[in-house]
């Protein structure tokens, strides 16, 4: 028999479920991801700094949603942001791309992994396309301590030129190529300008920085 208690839990419950796996879809910042072959294509793609949120249907992340959706739309020129749904992810792939997604770990949902691109994409000792390191958020559910972490794993694609040669010698190679120079008495790029880096990898020089920096 149902009493009322009892339907106003059961109410309360899928109120819950119906919350939990419809989180993120409100923020265009955030990528949604939800099968094995778009997390690879996340893995691989990057250019930017990635910022891969693995959740599931439980209250943490329910409360960490705010903070995340926060990070994601104030950074949204800066880095990259995937939100990862566990529970479609462990039916439709191994553990091997998605450890965090292995049931055993569900209690210690959520958790971020910053993905940082390679300075360069194919591996040289190996010859194969080079694999972005991983770096496991450690830290408060905060947007101020989630931005300091990202702070300093940011890639910079420059290339410092440090005397009058280099910067003859990069003027005249590809004249009709498009660059960007900046003088600077510091040897560390402001979040913005690596961000440009990354946004113009490839796109700026043939060679292997899009972004030429000179002190």
């Amino acid at each position: 028999m149902i009493t009322k208690t009892n339907l106003l839990t059961i109410l309360f419950g899928a109120c819950l479920l119906i919350h939990c796996h419809a989180l993120f879809e409100d923020s265009f910042s955030i990528q949604k991801v939800e099968n094995s072959d778009d997390l690879a294509d996340v893995y691989m793609g990057a250019d930017f700094l990635t910022a891969v949120l693995f959740y599931c249907n439980n209250s943490q992340s329910v409360v960490f949603e705010p903070v995340f959706i926060e990070f994601a739309e104030l950074k949204k020129n800066f880095y990259r942001f995937v939100a990862v749904d566990c529970d479609l992810i462990q039916n439709d792939t191994s553990n091997d791309i998605a450890p965090a997604c292995n049931p055993k770990y569900r209690d210690y949902l959520p958790q971020i992994i910053f993905l940082e691109p390679p300075q360069h994409r194919i591996d040289p000792q190996t010859n194969k396309t080079a694999q972005p390191k991983q770096h496991r958020y450690i830290g408060e559910a905060t947007y101020e301590d989630l931005s300091d972490f990202a702070k300093d794993h940011m890639p910079s694609f420059h290339k410092t030129l440090v005397s009058k040669r280099d910067l003859e010698k990069f003027l005249a190679y590809q004249p009709n190529l498009n660059k960007v120079l900046m003088f600077v008495n510091k040897r560390s790029l402001p979040a913005y300008l690596k961000a440009l880096t990354s946004a113009f990898r490839d796109r700026l020089s043939v060679r292997n920085f899009s972004f030429e920096s000179c002190d």
